[in-house]
């Protein structure tokens, strides 16, 4: 079950990064559009601008799933007891993490931004 579960996150996890960073432009296209059709207040505008800056954050989970993935299925059989192996598998998933996390708090930070714009502007 391990093992079935390891496989599938292995390709999942990237996928479900990419359904995120393919997201990101489609919210924001539609924030801008929101912003274009109603009346601009500053907090708006921050959210808005807040928006604008998810999209690396997006791209940067995206690129590490995608090369954690390539790093196990395609570069790890060569260097499987060397240093490099030990620290890229201790490295990458704590840069993955901290990245993840980093995201995770801006998509709440505007969120609340959002909130704030509908129900106090």
């Amino acid at each position: 079950m391990c093992r079935v579960a390891r496989r599938w996150l292995a390709v999942g996890a990237p996928i479900i990064g990419l359904v995120a960073l393919v997201s990101v432009p489609l919210a924001t296209s539609s924030g801008e559009w929101l912003e274009h059709h109603e009346q601009e207040t500053a907090l708006l505008e921050r959210h808005t601008e807040l928006a604008d800056g998810m999209l690396p954050w997006s791209l940067a989970v995206f690129a590490l799933l995608a090369l954690w993935w390539a790093w196990h299925r395609f570069g790890t059989a060569p260097v499987t007891n060397s240093g490099v192996a030990r620290a890229v598998g201790i490295v990458g998933p704590v840069l993955l993490v901290v990245v993840a996390v980093i995201s995770i708090i801006e998509v709440v930070i505007i969120g609340h931004a959002g909130a704030e714009a509908v129900w106090k502007g």
